[in-house]
């Protein structure tokens, strides 16, 4: 816990008055500040069905795509799947332009990183070398949980130079 000798102080009982005199859009503005989520987006399943084409519709427009069309050869029942392509979609809120961009992405940086016998199927911890195992274990740190029970994970990214 840090400590900040230039915060201002303040009774709990006070704060929880202050917010409960808010509205429900203002506190989700303010939960919205806090939390770091500019824009909410409520996954329905015709946005995640419109999203899923227009994903595979822009992932037909590129071009550069050598890893990606070979991962779809290799394992495509998983480049395939909706759990692995809405991980794309989420991280860009659904924009099916940058989330085809980034999975094209992901795929050259799995086969840099982890080699052409490893990039196409599933890498479990046996798998990993020296070095992978070394960067894991220098590089991500499990920190205590935060107030709501959330899992805080801090990546250290000058580990990287392997």
């Amino acid at each position: 816990m840090a400590l900040s000798f230039t915060a201002p102080r303040f009774e709990v009982e006070a704060l929880e008055q202050e917010i409960n005199k808010l509205s429900e859009e203002e506190k989700d503005r303010l939960l919205s500040d806090i939390y770091g989520d500019d824009k909410m987006i409520v996954e329905t399943s015709e946005l995640i069905a419109e999203s899923l084409a227009q994903l595979h519709e822009e992932l037909r427009k590129i071009d550069d795509k050598e890893t990606y069309t070979r991962a779809q050869q290799e394992c495509s029942d998983y480049v395939n799947s909706p759990e692995f392509l809405l991980q794309f979609l989420r991280t860009e809120w659904f924009d099916a332009k940058k989330a085809a961009q980034r999975i094209v992405g992901y795929w050259e940086h799995k086969l840099l990183s982890f080699g052409e016998d490893r990039t196409f199927g599933p890498i479990t911890i046996d798998q990993l070398e020296d070095t992978d195992l070394r960067v894991l274990k220098e590089s991500i740190y499990l920190l205590p949980k935060d107030d709501n029970g959330r899992v805080v994970i801090h990546v250290d990214r000058g580990t990287y130079n392997v």
